[in-house]
Formats: C-alpha cells, structure tokens, sequence
C-alpha cells in the first residue's frame, strides 16, 4: 500500500473517531435534555439547550472534513486497482455523503440556534437518531469495503 493512502486511511481514521466522539456527546446532551424535561414536571430546573446547536455544527465541519478525505482518490486506490467491478459501489457510497450532511442540515435547522430552538427537542432527538442510524449504515458499508481492499492486497 503506497504511503498517500496510508496516510489518507490515518486522517479518516482519526476524523471518525472525533465524529464518533461528537455523536456521543450530542446524544448525552440530548438525553440530559430529555431527563430534563422530564424532571421539569417536578420544578426541577430545565437545562441549558444552548450546546446542542454548536455541537451539530462541530460535527457538520468533522463530517464535511471526513468525506473529503475519503473521496480523495487515493484513499481506495488499491481497491479499485484490485477490483474495478467496485467503482459503482464507491461512487455510490460518496454520492451517501451528500444526503447525510443534508440530514444533518435539518437536525441542525430543528434545533436552532443557542438562544432557540427551531422545534421541540423531542423532533430534534428523533431526526438525529434517523441520521445516526443513517451514518452506522455508511461506516459499515465503507467497512466493508476496506475489508475488501485487505482481501485484494492478500490475493
């Protein structure tokens, strides 16, 4: 494997691990949001909604950031040199990248701004876990495909 692609498989790597990272703070604070609003029934104070709408925004960057590594040519060189049968699958895959930062515009858009919220945080939690579920099935087709290139380069 030539050292580019090694070194493009070590930025997406990296990218998806602060990705993940982000989903898993974004649904902490969501969660917390909903326990909130629960609790409010009790006079419990509400909490603060105000970092939901700039962690969607970190992780719009980090996505954006992440697909463009792995639309760089060399990130699946080696697959594609193996197994050409593949480039409509690929191509497909990236052509994913587009309707997943469009779902997650509309996450971002429900959720407003800092100061308000564009729609209830029930509707905001519901459409990110559409989109999260979305982008789990993303990474394992991606997966998936790498295990191919790993299968190519033993063949």
């Amino acid at each position: 494997m030539k050292s580019k692609t090694l070194l493009v498989r070590r930025k997406v790597t990296s990218k998806r691990d602060q990705v993940r990272q982000l989903l898993r703070e974004i649904e902490d604070l969501l969660d917390d949001i909903a326990d909130a609003d629960a609790d409010a029934s009790w006079y419990s104070p509400a909490l603060p909604t105000d970092a939901v709408p700039d962690r969607l925004a970190d992780l719009g960057r980090h996505l954006r950031q992440m697909f463009g590594y792995e639309e760089d040519d060399e990130y699946l060189a080696d697959l594609l040199s193996a197994r050409p049968g593949l480039r409509d699958e690929i191509a497909r895959l990236h052509d994913e990248h587009g309707r997943l930062l469009a779902l997650l515009e509309d996450v971002c858009e429900l959720a407003g701004s800092p100061t308000e919220p564009g729609s209830t945080w029930n509707d905001v939690e519901s459409h990110y876990r559409d989109f999260t579920r979305e982008l789990a099935g993303h990474y394992r087709d991606e997966d998936a495909l790498l295990e191919h290139a790993g299968a190519a380069q033993v063949c």
